[in-house]
């Protein structure tokens, strides 16, 4: 799990919370499908499900000053 700066809006917690994002990895129940949960940092709420192409640890990155 990576816990970065960026936080969400968890809506089971009301709460303005950092954001965890899971290992994203295959596992029985989704044969091929490499997946990893977007988790409140303060109760743990699974936020989503996202999906990527290759399993690891993810993490979301600046890219631009806008």
């Amino acid at each position: 799990m990576s816990l970065g700066d960026v936080r969400i809006y968890c809506g089971s917690c009301d709460y303005d919370a950092p954001m965890i994002i899971d290992q994203m990895q295959k596992d029985s129940l989704n044969g091929d499908k490499i997946w990893g949960d977007l988790v409140c940092g303060r109760c743990r709420s699974v936020i989503a499900t996202i999906s990527v192409n290759e399993p690891g640890i993810y993490q979301f990155k600046k890219v631009e000053e806008v």
